[in-house]
């Protein structure tokens, strides 16, 4: 399921979820970011940011 970080995303996961519980299928969480330029921050990079993200989404799926 392709995630951008938008409410409207995240609120397509439970239609999701509800699908793949149907199906006895998995899903991918998917989310794209754009190559990242060369940090001079401590800020986190875009991909750091996103894995983060998706760990998080990944939390409220139900384990099996």
């Amino acid at each position: 399921m392709p995630l951008d970080g938008s409410v409207l995303a995240e609120q397509a996961l439970r239609v999701g979820q509800s699908l793949a519980e149907l199906l006895s299928a998995t899903i991918e969480l998917v989310h794209v970011i754009e190559p990242a330029q060369p940090l001079t921050t401590s800020v986190p990079s875009p991909q750091r940011q996103a894995e983060d993200y998706l760990h998080l989404i990944a939390r409220t799926f139900p384990t099996s």
